[in-house]
């Protein structure tokens, strides 16, 4: 019952701004716009591999591409990870892309989603969960990535110019450092760990502060999802017809 109201509240938000809802295909020739293993199947009247979508992002960003500025779409996605508490290998995924806008003008979208269908579902903006009120009413909080990793984690990732520097000093300090990780995933998990500090809606970006002397322009950051570089090492055991995308194009083009 919550759950068709608050994809009915979504719907009309996103119609309400101009958004259209589009519904692209499952099965791809190559699984892209995620860093994630896919599962694989075949088609056996084509004769070819097929992959289930692991996100929904490169045929809407197709869409945007083609004319249509502002698209969505609420739909299954499914990677092939294991499963836990927090992770199931299928779920229901919403994607949304608006030309003309850069990643600031979608906070403030999200932002202003998540007030909506609160109060479209719940009749205000206070949630109540595990014990914990949540205030879904905006400002929300924004931190820099690093600025909180290094309260929350007593690591800046700055001084560690690569991998291996930063893996030891994890070491050091008792963390899990992954060998198969590249200096980005281990900062993503340095953001998955931080983000558990927080007691209030925050939203993470990747930059350093807004430096006026030398006039740099706050709406040139980044959020921290586009701390992936090339050097990233693939998902283990990716299936040897799969071809990993380049993270960098990937991370850095959506929002």
């Amino acid at each position: 019952m919550l759950r068709s109201q608050i994809i009915a509240a979504v719907r009309s938000f996103l119609d309400g701004r101009g958004f259209m809802e589009v519904e692209t295909t499952i099965l791809q020739p190559q699984a892209g716009g995620a860093l994630a293993r896919p599962f694989v199947t075949h088609h056996h009247t084509l004769d070819v591999e097929l992959y289930l979508r692991i996100a929904l992002e490169l045929h809407l960003k197709r869409l945007v591409v083609g004319g249509f500025d502002r698209v969505y779409e609420i739909g299954r996605v499914f990677r092939n990870e294991g499963i836990s508490v927090e992770h199931n290998p299928e779920f229901t995924l919403l994607e949304c892309y608006q030309a003309y806008s850069d990643y600031q003008d979608i906070m403030t979208l999200v932002e202003e989603m998540f007030v909506c269908v609160a109060k479209e579902v719940l009749g205000n903006t206070r949630l109540t969960r595990s014990g914990q009120v949540m205030d879904f009413g905006l400002p929300w909080r924004r931190v820099y990535l690093r600025e909180a990793i290094k309260d929350h984690c007593g690591i800046d990732f700055k001084e560690y110019p690569d991998a291996a520097s930063l893996r030891t000093r994890m070491t050091e300090l008792g963390m899990d450092a992954d060998p198969a990780k590249g200096k980005g995933r281990l900062i993503m998990s340095f953001a998955d760990q931080t983000s558990a500090f927080f007691d209030e809606l925050t939203q993470i970006i990747d930059a350093q502060k807004q430096d006026k002397e030398k006039g740099m322009d706050m709406r040139r950051e980044r959020p921290y999802s586009a701390l992936l570089t090339e050097d990233e090492e693939p998902v283990d055991n990716m299936p040897s017809r799969y071809e990993e995308p380049d993270p960098t194009v990937i991370t850095r083009q959506g929002v």
